[in-house]
């Protein structure tokens, strides 16, 4: 046991001393760079979807703004309508009572 710690630890000295990229360093930083990208990628459609999903809010709130601006502007010309009905209907009904 000694023996293979001892080697390992010669082992670890050796790349110290020889810093050189192996091949299994290349792949291993080449997949890191992959899997960086990735994320980015991802964050990026995040950002695309939350912007595309705004605007469509904007988009929806100008409009009920909007239909509820009409349905305003039609409740109160029923309202009107309702008193002047209401005041026609008054004026009939002194008339008849007469």
């Amino acid at each position: 046991m000694n023996e293979e710690l001892l080697l390992r630890a010669v082992a670890a000295l050796e790349h110290l001393a020889n810093p050189g990229l192996r091949w299994e360093d290349i792949i291993a930083l080449s997949v890191g760079l992959v899997q960086c990208s990735l994320i980015a990628w991802g964050l990026w459609l995040i950002r695309q979807s939350a912007r595309h999903r705004d605007q469509h809010h904007e988009e929806t709130m100008v409009a009920l703004r909007q239909q509820g601006e009409v349905l305003q502007r039609r409740n109160e010309r029923s309202d009107q309508q309702h008193e002047e009905n209401m005041l026609a209907l008054k004026v009939l009904i002194e008339r008849t009572s007469r």
